[in-house]
């Protein structure tokens, strides 16, 4: 009654992003400009397996104020040269397929690792950092 369990609705309380394997960096893109994008792994830590794992990534500018964010489905990463060549909405596309590569992120293993990439474009000015959260999964 005075501390209840923190109910987990959206299935994100023990997906984990990894933060030493979370980098962010810049890639120029021909058709786009300036792409920023955040790549980095989560693990299931549930004791059964869970599938369409959801990440958003936040960009902020000086003072912490929010610029963009963007939600992805992991399990589904990008080559350099892709990012470099694609048309972003076919990145943006590519990104958000539920399921992942090879079907990825469905019923991810407790203990499984599977990798993400968020991708941002029309970056606003005096970014500052970004981070990443889990958004949600599904049994």
């Amino acid at each position: 009654w005075l501390n209840p369990e923190p109910q987990d609705v959206a299935g994100n309380l023990k997906i984990i992003p990894l933060g030493n394997t979370i980098n962010g960096r810049f890639v120029k893109n021909s058709k786009t400009g300036q792409l920023f994008v955040i790549q980095g792994q989560v693990k299931n830590d549930y004791d059964h397996p869970r599938s369409y794992i959801k990440v958003t990534g936040k960009l902020y500018q000086k003072g912490m104020k929010m610029a963009k964010k963007s939600t992805v489905y992991v399990g589904n990463t990008l080559s350099n040269s892709d990012l470099a060549a694609m048309d972003i909405a076919v990145i943006h596309k590519k990104l958000r397929t539920r399921t992942g590569q090879k079907r990825s992120n469905i019923k991810v293993k407790t203990g499984k690792r599977v990798p993400f990439m968020i991708v941002f474009d029309k970056l606003p000015r005096n970014l500052d950092e970004y981070t990443v959260e889990v958004e949600g999964s599904s049994i």
